[in-house]
């Protein structure tokens, strides 16, 4: 719905109390004695799938098994295991990529290629790939869809530091080769850094910044957020009083099932609305998606959970959003508000509840706002990160696809209001 965190010197710092409980997790587990369901990292990777084998002459890969599953089930165990040490985003967890197969991609016809090199220290490094099928070609991505803001590996911290921008490239020419044949490889949304490690996935040959995500660092209280971020507070205050003049103003936490299955109905409703207002993409009207953040709602996340946030005027919902808290981050996904009150700047004030909910939670010290650029996000966030891209032809009709789609970016880049004139001269609103 997808931060430069990493980079802060003063973040890595805190996080280092944790890496270091993270490395005597990855010791008991390589072990083989600390995963839940009694299937160490050797046991796990000891099933049959196409592998390969790093030698002496692989840099900081020496030593390691790679092995390309086709089937989330068949590393389930191995996944769950690393979870338990390695970093990721919520979007690398088996519960969001799971879910994420099972409903959109069933419904797209995905296959699942899980990339995992290990080896019987502990390293890890797990890859959720797989094919789709785009205009006729098979295109390599990551798996979990447009839903997944962040494409990045699972990786143990350490092993994160030794990876050199060699050792990926010959990883990454090793795993194509296990895989089937594809025609284009589109790696997008990928983060320079992981939760304080690098990635170094964003050096392969020909990846390029093409998108932000946003965040911050939330301070002690919310009169602190207030004098740091640039949102306009007096108007913000002045639109919720004039709201509460007229009825009742309610922000909730939706607990029950029956109050989460609402707010999530409500959530789509108008989300789909507004999609199919501004002429974009109507994901919820598609099989699968919706399914997807149904099932999501109801799945427990390992460390974490699925919260859903409303705004009420007398009872009524006006603005909803649907997040996950994972760790110390809180993910701000998908929030959409009723159309007929956006002159009361709802999606803004429940922007404002959800800033301060999080503040008051001791465990929460990341909001992010994830990928894309809106212009509100600039107004409350305090830190940047550059999203990175590979689009890469593996065949002569990926290479036809490749130019066509490059060709287009430019012409966008070079005339931003083409896409508007357009749609004029089609009878559509401008986005």
């Amino acid at each position: 719905m997808f931060i430069e965190l990493a980079e802060n010197a003063a973040l890595y710092e805190l996080l280092s109390p944790a890496l270091a409980q993270l490395e005597f997790v990855r010791r008991r587990v390589a072990a083989g004695i600390a995963s839940r369901t009694g299937l160490g990292l050797r046991e796990a990777a000891a099933a049959r799938v196409p592998e390969a084998r790093f030698d002496e002459a692989c840099g900081a890969l020496c030593g390691t098994r790679l092995a390309v599953y086709a089937s989330l089930a068949d590393c389930e165990l191995l996944w769950r295991g690393a979870s338990e040490y390695c970093v990721g985003f919520a979007f690398q967890s088996f519960e969001w990529q799971s879910t994420c197969h099972a409903t959109i991609g069933a419904a797209r016809g995905i296959e699942p290629h899980v990339a995992v090199l290990s080896d019987p220290s502990g390293r890890v490094l797990l890859l959720p790939l797989g094919i789709y099928r785009h205009w006729g070609l098979r295109v390599l991505r990551f798996l979990g869809d447009v839903v997944t803001d962040y494409g990045a590996p699972l990786i143990e911290p350490r092993f994160a530091t030794e990876i050199t921008s060699a050792d990926m490239a010959r990883l990454w020419s090793r795993i194509l080769a296990l895989l089937p044949q594809v025609d284009v490889v589109w790696l997008w949304r990928m983060p320079a850094v992981i939760e304080g490690v690098p990635n170094s996935m964003v050096a392969l040959p020909g990846t390029e910044h093409t998108d932000n995500a946003f965040a911050t660092i939330l301070p002690g209280t919310m009169a602190e957020f207030r004098k740091t971020h640039g949102v306009n507070w007096s108007d913000t205050r002045r639109r919720r009083r004039r709201l509460a003049e007229r009825g009742r103003v309610e922000f909730e936490i939706a607990v029950t099932a029956v109050d989460r299955s609402e707010a999530l109905e409500r959530l789509a409703s108008y989300k789909s609305r507004r999609w199919r207002e501004t002429g974009v993409r109507d994901l919820f009207a598609e099989p699968g998606y919706l399914e997807f953040y149904r099932a999501m709602t109801e799945t427990p996340v390992w460390a974490g959970k699925v919260q859903i946030a409303v705004l009420r005027f007398d009872s009524h919902i006006v603005a909803a959003h649907w997040g996950i808290v994972l760790g110390e981050r809180f993910y701000y996904l998908v929030p959409t508000f009723d159309a007929a009150w956006q002159d009361h700047s709802v999606g803004r004030l429940l922007l404002e509840n959800l800033v301060e909910w999080c503040i008051q939670d001791p465990g929460i010290r990341i909001f992010d706002l994830t990928a894309g650029g809106e212009s509100y996000k600039h107004q409350w966030t305090d830190h940047v990160m550059p999203l990175y891209e590979l689009l890469a032809p593996v065949s002569l009709p990926g290479r036809l696809y490749v130019t066509e789609r490059r060709l287009r970016e430019r012409m966008k880049r070079r005339y931003p209001g083409l896409r508007n004139f357009v749609r004029r001269l089609n009878g559509k609103r401008p986005v």
